[in-house]
């Protein structure tokens, strides 16, 4: 994942775009390993418009890529899928949940 600097915003949306920011709040405050769908439905829910399960993905595999996160696969209907937990709890007041 490439982070690129926006020097006109500021906190966590210097780095990602809302959709991003609200799966990592979701992911860091869950006790859960959640998966990309569980990820995609709330995430859907608690933004504006309408983000694709690709995107929500594709996001969530670069995070692991990128120690933000980690996962555990397990299998069900379908074949193999991934649970995703953050790497470290950050504090809530820390990204704004």
């Amino acid at each position: 994942m490439d982070l690129t600097l926006d020097l006109t915003e500021t906190g966590l949306e210097m780095f990602f775009r809302p959709y991003q920011i609200a799966a990592l709040n979701l992911l860091w405050g869950s006790d859960d390993h959640l998966s990309s769908r569980e990820v995609w439905e709330k995430v859907n829910q608690n933004i504006e418009g309408r983000i694709s399960r690709a995107n929500i993905i594709n996001f969530l595999n670069a995070s692991v890529e990128n120690d933000l996160l980690d996962f555990k696969e397990t299998t069900g209907k379908g074949g193999n899928r991934r649970l995703y937990t953050p790497r470290a709890r950050i504090h809530p007041s820390l990204y704004g949940m």
